[in-house]
This record gives C-alpha cells, sequence and structure tokens, in this order.
C-alpha cells in the first residue's frame, strides 16, 4: 500500500502520503474530502481504468459504528444501477485500512455549484398503469 494511515504515524487524511499505491490502484491525486473521507484520482493497474478511491478518515477507522456505517453506505450504492448513482466497485481493504473503489465522475463539484449560487433539482412524478408511481430527480 502507497498510500497509507494510520500506519506509522501517517496520516492521509491530513494529506501526509508514503507512497502512492493502495492495493492494485495507482493514486494520482486528492480530489475532494469531506465528513466521510477523502477522495483521490486513482488508476486501477489491472483493468487499465480511472477510478475514485474513498478512504474513511481515521476517527471513521478506528470507530466501529462509523466503520460499518461506511461499509454500509458503499453497499447501498453497489445495489443501485441508475445514470445518477456512482457504480461502486469494491470494497476492500489494504494494508488495515478500508476502502471504496468507484467509477470517477467529471464534472463540478457539489461544493463549488452550491457556492456560485446553488444547484436547482427539479422532481418528476410520472405515473403509469403498469407501472406504478415512479419519482425521479435531476439537477437543472
Amino acid at each position: 500500500m502507497t498510500l497509507s494511515f494510520p500506519l506509522a504515524g501517517i496520516d492521509s487524511y491530513n494529506r501526509t502520503f508514503v507512497t502512492s499505491r493502495v492495493s492494485h490502484y495507482l493514486v494520482d491525486a486528492e480530489i475532494g474530502r469531506g465528513g466521510m473521507g477523502v477522495v483521490y484520482s486513482a488508476h486501477d493497474t489491472r483493468l487499465g481504468r480511472v477510478v475514485a478511491i474513498k478512504m474513511p478518515p481515521p476517527e471513521t477507522a478506528a470507530d466501529p459504528d462509523r466503520h460499518r456505517r461506511f461499509i454500509q453506505d458503499a453497499r447501498a450504492a453497489s445495489a443501485l444501477n441508475h445514470p445518477h448513482i456512482v457504480t461502486i466497485y469494491e470494497i476492500d481493504e489494504d494494508q488495515g485500512t478500508t476502502f471504496i473503489a468507484m467509477d470517477l465522475v467529471d464534472g463540478t463539484p457539489l461544493d463549488s455549484l452550491i457556492a456560485a449560487g446553488g444547484c436547482r433539482f427539479r422532481l418528476q412524478l410520472s405515473s403509469s398503469p403498469r407501472q406504478g408511481t415512479e419519482t425521479r430527480g435531476e439537477a437543472v
């Protein structure tokens, strides 16, 4: 593992790097961070594709309940198949650190959209006698 924490006092959540590899992913750069972790762009060396790697902050890794929720959220997202939901490729662990590998989606980060005046969201309700009622939302 090239990007690691909390091994040997290294804390990738605070941007300290030992290496640039997590499992079989070569980490390129940090692309986001928040309460649920740090997200990096990376290259999948097995399948030759660009991915996003999400790693929980140290306090999540140390708290069994938060760690369980981190994995539960990834499992819930992986069960969905929708163009507006990121595809989860795997949940794994490398040297004691759990990570999620997912599709890397190009676009403007949500915090940038909000800072620039918000992000409008349109909700549509469609009804079909055979399919029942369906709710769809999309950013506009």
